[in-house]
């Protein structure tokens, strides 16, 4: 998935969160268990890294598997001021610098209204938060073709058909 394609995914959110004393660009992603960032984000952090008792293999879009041996614990993002703790995995993303999975959302008693492209975060104190993604309004065309290249992907029997409307 591309920076471009975000807007208009019916099942992820993106913005721009704060890490530190930089901008990181964020895709929020209910379908990833865990939370990644890229690996020129390393640098910016002030948390070693601390092995994983039993290592991980992270299967990609692509298709990939890339094997993970380490974990960043408690790396701090902000938005609206807020401190929201994170635990990232390096990897080799290029159009983010962070994504948030299952781990971060449910550590933080996240709500994530996709169509919206809206995050209401309970689980900071007596703060809730409201984090607003990008949304761009598409056709539903679009996102039927989009959901048909992920059963593509996945490897689900499909048939393409064309239809001309004569009048």
């Amino acid at each position: 998935m591309i920076q471009e394609d975000v807007g208009a995914m019916p099942d992820v959110v993106a913005g721009t969160l704060q890490l530190g004393s930089i901008q990181v660009y964020t895709l929020i992603d209910p379908g990833a268990s865990h939370s990644f960032m890229a690996y020129q984000i390393v640098n910016n952090l002030n948390v070693p890294p601390s092995r994983l008792s039993v290592g991980m293999i992270v299967n990609t879009p692509l298709g990939e598997n890339i094997d993970i041996d380490d974990v960043y614990k408690g790396v701090v993002l902000y938005t609206e001021g807020v401190e929201l703790k994170v635990n990232l995995m390096a990897l080799e993303l290029y159009d983010f610098d962070l994504i948030l999975g299952m781990d971060w959302l449910s550590r933080h008693k996240a709500q994530v209204d996709c169509f919206t492209k809206i995050v209401v975060i309970q689980g900071v104190g007596d703060k809730r938060v409201v984090f607003r993604g990008e949304r761009r309004v598409v056709p539903n065309s679009i996102i039927l073709v989009m959901t048909a290249g992920k059963w593509i992907r996945k490897g689900r029997p499909s048939w393409l058909s064309h239809i001309k409307e004569l009048k």
